[in-house]
């Protein structure tokens, strides 16, 4: 009986050795893959999302500036020369118009006054 206590003790011990030491190579295993995964995809998302943010952000920022700076510039630049050259068109127009019907009238005016 003796004998066959301490075969089954060394057999439960081997047993329960062996056990553990497999599912603790398993599990850290599995861990250590499925945690390097998610730690990875989670890595690779936050750096590529932060990265073309900032990097669209950027771009946008310094493309809109530009666009803005140019569009402004030649907007304002043919807006003004239309608009100046309209304004002083019309002021001449009306000026010259004004000013010759004027004259004409008074002129007419003195000659058969």
């Amino acid at each position: 009986r003796a004998h066959q206590r301490s075969f089954v003790r060394s057999f439960v011990r081997s047993f329960v050795r062996s056990f553990v030491r497999s599912f603790v190579r398993s599990f850290v295993r599995s861990f250590v893959r499925s945690f390097v995964r998610s730690f990875v995809r989670s890595f690779v998302r936050s750096f590529v999302r932060s990265f073309v943010r900032s990097f669209v952000r950027s771009f946008v920022r310094s493309f809109v500036r530009s666009f803005v700076r140019s569009f402004v510039r030649s907007f304002v630049r043919s807006f003004v020369r239309s608009f100046v050259r309209s304004f002083v068109r019309s002021f001449v127009r009306s000026f010259v118009r004004s000013f010759v019907r004027s004259f004409v009238r008074s002129f007419v005016r003195s000659l058969f006054c």
